[in-house]
């Protein structure tokens, strides 16, 4: 199987980047240092990519990812802050990053459901966000302790908390009606079969 890595090798090409071209993916040695850029988008393909060191895309004018960026393989940290990023791609969480995650002053509102799945050695970097809602798989997969610079982090747990408790009452009060439909079905099976023997 042959692959087409001739825009994402463009765009190192373009960056003076080394790499090396592999069967399923482009590999750089170390850290690929694409910062202060002014980049506006990546290429469709940079998930292509596979990333000894860490990936820096500080500091450049990005509002978005393609969703491949979520099948990227970083050996270090990702460095994302200061852009202008208003979302993350769906997948994001299917990411493995070696080290830290840093999202800090972007203007990112929401997490992707699927970010309680991201598996990162080191810390989540948060300052200067709009963060008004996270995902319940950021508090379930324990994430949270791994958080940075989420001002409002306490309220939101307590929030999920509240969701989860509340939904824990509503599957007892569910598990009960049930219970107490069956015993009443069965109530009137033993009376219909009372009156067929009396």
């Amino acid at each position: 199987m042959v692959n087409n890595f001739e825009e994402l090798t463009d765009f190192l090409d373009k960056y003076r980047v080394r790499y090396i071209i592999h069967s399923d993916c482009v590999e750089v040695k170390g850290d690929l240092c694409l910062y202060r850029e002014k980049l506006t988008s990546l290429p469709e393909s940079f998930g292509n990519l596979k990333i000894r060191g860490s990936l820096e895309l500080y500091s450049n004018k990005l509002t978005s990812l393609p969703e491949s960026f979520t099948n990227l393989k970083i050996g270090g940290g990702l460095l994302l802050y200061d852009n202008n990023l208003t979302s993350l791609p769906e997948s994001f969480g299917n990411l493995e990053i070696g080290r830290s995650l840093h999202l800090d002053y972007n203007n990112l509102t929401s997490l992707p459901e699927s970010f309680g799945n991201l598996k990162i050695g080191g810390c989540l970097w948060f300052e200067g966000n709009k963060l008004t809602s996270l995902p319940d798989s950021f508090f379930t997969s324990k994430l949270y302790k791994k958080a940075s610079g989420i001002k409002n982090l306490r309220e939101l747990r307590s929030n999920f908390l509240k969701r989860k408790e509340q939904a824990e009452i509503r599957l007892k009060l569910e598990a009960k009606a049930k219970r107490q439909a069956e015993e009443q079905e069965e109530m009137i099976r033993f009376k219909s079969q009372i009156w067929v023997i009396g």
